[in-house]
């Protein structure tokens, strides 16, 4: 796995094969490196329409606060043409994928696993409460989208709306 290291308190880039189809998978994450003890991790989730470098906010908290913080990309945005990143059980692996990398790397406290994400991000934090609770030890859901077919729906007549 490459880590592409950046600015001290930037997130570093991390790129690990997963899980589920050996595909190469990139994800976002920085770490105190003088902490002691285990850290709480703070798993960031982004919206559907963009990607894991779309989560500077959630880096710039764990810095303040002194936590591991991690952005997976989990199969990118929710795109026509990318049925793999809305809820996927190829998403849902790039997850736990990204929370056991960081768990060999650093000094995780594994009472203190938590995943927030708002819209996209917001279903995709409750998808992964629901498939692996044994993990969180907290989620935060924020405005998630929580009937698909409805978002569907709505996403169709606008885009519809800006071609027509």
């Amino acid at each position: 796995p490459a880590i592409e290291k950046k600015a001290d308190w930037a997130p570093k880039t991390v790129t690990i094969p997963s899980t589920r189809d050996g595909s190469w998978q990139s994800f976002h994450m920085w770490f105190p490196e003088n902490a002691e003890g285990k850290v709480p991790l703070l798993v960031a989730l982004h919206t559907w329409s963009s990607t894991y470098l779309h989560t500077a906010a959630y880096f710039a908290l764990a810095k303040q606060y002194d936590v591991h913080v991690i952005a997976p990309n989990f199969r990118g945005p929710n795109t026509v043409g990318n049925p793999l990143s809305m809820g996927s059980d190829a998403a849902v692996a790039d997850i736990v994928d990204a929370v056991a990398w960081m768990k060999k790397k650093v000094k995780v406290d594994p009472e203190r696993i938590y995943i927030i994400g708002g819209s996209g991000g917001g279903h995709m934090a409750l998808l992964m409460a629901g498939r692996h609770p044994e993990i969180w030890a907290g989620v935060s859901a924020w405005c998630p989208i929580s009937d698909l077919k409805k978002w569907c729906n709505a996403f169709l007549r606008i885009f519809l709306m800006q071609i027509l």
